[in-house]
């Protein structure tokens, strides 16, 4: 079984399409709701039952220190 994703509004086009191509679900938030605050984006995920796919640490933080729910997440890092 295939997770249905919530791509973040930083993931690039380039992969959306390439994910999209794969035959994955996606939505992504660039696409309806762009500019949503990352609290917005885990709710929409939780909500979605999707798994957010994200660039940046900040929803870690969101989750254990205010306490929201967790929905599964895919961090991606990008080697410097």
């Amino acid at each position: 079984m295939r997770p249905p994703w919530l791509l973040n509004e930083n993931i690039p086009r380039p992969a959306v399409s390439r994910v999209r191509a794969a035959g994955w679900g996606v939505a992504v938030v660039a696409e309806s709701g762009a500019s949503a605050a990352d609290p917005q984006v885990l709710a929409r995920a939780r909500a979605e039952a999707r798994w957010p796919a994200i660039f940046d640490r900040d929803d870690g933080e969101l989750v254990f220190r205010r306490a929201l729910a967790p929905p599964r997440i895919l961090l991606l890092r990008v080697p410097s």
